[in-house]
């Protein structure tokens, strides 16, 4: 994007060009430019040479505990089920565990039962360990409920052990094992 900016600085400077054909500043005016474009083009080269960054910006701070907690926990191995909770939360827990997408399962708001517990069931013949996002008010509690170190799918006949690592306002993230 860097490119932009300093093509637009060139559009803008070439009225002052027009004192390069005046012959009593042609030699000052051809220095100037010179130094002025060396000054303006080749900073510019190595500044987006880097490649751009963007910045997170989360209003809800959870987010980013939550990726923290899986971050650090994490194995190549790992499993991720994701209850969807909060547009900007959701996505930015799945993408900041540094897992890799088949690795990971959104449980969308729109998503059928079936295909929910289809891709449940085929993360977890993949990944028998790994993490579960829940979220009280989500799609999950409808398909599975917790009793006590274990979670419980209705209608898969799959029960996971499970371990609190964090519970706040509804958001529960667990490590899972399934045996």
């Amino acid at each position: 994007m860097q490119h932009r900016f300093t093509v637009i600085l060139y559009l803008l400077s070439f009225p002052f060009l027009g004192f390069y054909f005046n012959d009593r500043v042609k030699k000052n005016a051809f220095i100037m430019a010179l130094v002025f474009s060396v000054f303006a083009y080749v900073p510019a080269f190595f500044y987006s040479s880097r490649g751009a960054e963007p910045i997170p910006r989360l209003r809800n701070k959870e987010a980013a505990v939550l990726a923290d907690i899986i971050a650090q926990n994490k194995t190549p191995e790992s499993g991720l089920i994701v209850d969807f909770y909060d547009w900007e939360s959701t996505y930015y827990v799945a993408f900041m565990s540094g897992l890799p997408k088949s690795n990971i399962v959104i449980i969308d708001q729109s998503s059928s039962d079936d295909v929910i517990k289809t891709e449940i069931k085929n993360l977890l013949d993949r990944h028998p360990k790994g993490f579960m996002l829940y979220y009280d008010k989500g799609k999950l509690p409808n398909e599975a409920y917790i009793s006590g170190d274990t979670l419980r799918f209705n209608n898969i006949h799959i029960t996971l052990i499970i371990k609190s690592l964090y519970d706040k306002e509804g958001v529960g993230l667990y490590g899972y094992r399934w045996e």
